[in-house]
């Protein structure tokens, strides 16, 4: 059993591909996998010595996005102030989730609609990439891009109504992750995926 905590359902759909990806290319097996979503960091961060006791048991994966925090050491930190047993593997997107799609520039501009140069082509250095992604699907070519992933005009909402669907189904059908981790070269990524690739269940 692996026992995996995330912010949202995004970050679920990814941990869950990349463990697929992992079976995949470099032989291992992760057959029974306990997600939590916790609906942020902050829930996540209130929880960490809890996950590092289930960690001395099972493995256990925490990801997280960097978001505004100066740099993934400071994060660490903040979420981290005892010992690690071995088995908790804590990983950073930086700066957000949606940066690691982003480095699949080319199939992430077809799935959004939209022409290629409008995509970034260092993805970890965007300072805001949900906002990104929002004023790129406001240009899409696409209506259902446009009407489910930003926010609509004047709501109070923070993303789109169908915002975790539709980049659901881009991280299921399309996402390459082999181009994200290997030709954008996106560092967060292939740490996630390295440390990801030493687990061994008991």
């Amino acid at each position: 059993m692996i026992y995996i905590f995330v912010e949202d359902e995004l970050s679920q759909a990814i941990v869950n591909k990349l463990l697929d990806y992992l079976e995949r290319t470099e032989n291992l097996e992760f057959p029974d996998r306990a997600f939590y979503n916790k609906n942020g960091c902050g829930n996540i961060k209130r929880e960490m010595r809890k996950y590092n006791k289930i960690a001395r048991t099972y493995p256990v994966i925490v990801l997280v996005d960097l978001n505004a925090t100066e740099c993934a050491p400071l994060k660490k930190e903040e979420f981290i102030d005892f010992n690690k047993n071995e088995k908790l593997i804590f990983r950073i997107a930086i700066r957000e989730v949606e940066a690691w799609l982003f480095a699949d520039r080319k199939n992430f501009a077809s799935f959004l609609g939209v022409r290629i140069d409008r995509m970034p082509k260092k993805p970890e250095e965007i300072a805001d990439p949900k906002k990104l992604l929002f004023d790129i699907s406001r240009k899409s070519q696409k209506r259902v891009i446009k009407e489910d992933i930003p926010p609509e005009p004047g709501s109070l909402a923070s993303i789109g109504k169908n915002y975790n669907g539709r980049l659901k189904e881009f991280v299921l059908q399309y996402w390459d992750i082999n181009i994200a981790r290997n030709v954008l070269k996106n560092k967060s990524l292939d740490k996630a995926l390295n440390a990801f690739s030493s687990i061994r269940l008991p």
